[in-house]
């Protein structure tokens, strides 16, 4: 199973963690994508860094 993990913050203080589980790495992103598709704040905070005149952040934390 494989994992792609993406951390928002606001403010320097993570205020979420999406994390995409499939059954390989191939799998984790293309379900990491169409849940872009579908959430809007995650959309926003990966593309511009803000969401309703709230500044974002997001990370990608390393592997452990």
């Amino acid at each position: 199973m494989a994992t792609r993990k993406v951390d928002v913050y606001e403010n320097g203080k993570r205020v979420v963690r999406h994390v995409f589980y499939g059954k390989d790495a191939k799998e984790a992103k293309h379900l990491e994508r169409s849940h872009v598709k579908a959430d809007r704040f995650l959309k926003a905070a990966i593309r511009t860094g803000l969401f309703k005149g709230i500044e974002l952040e997001t990370k990608r934390p390393k592997k452990s």
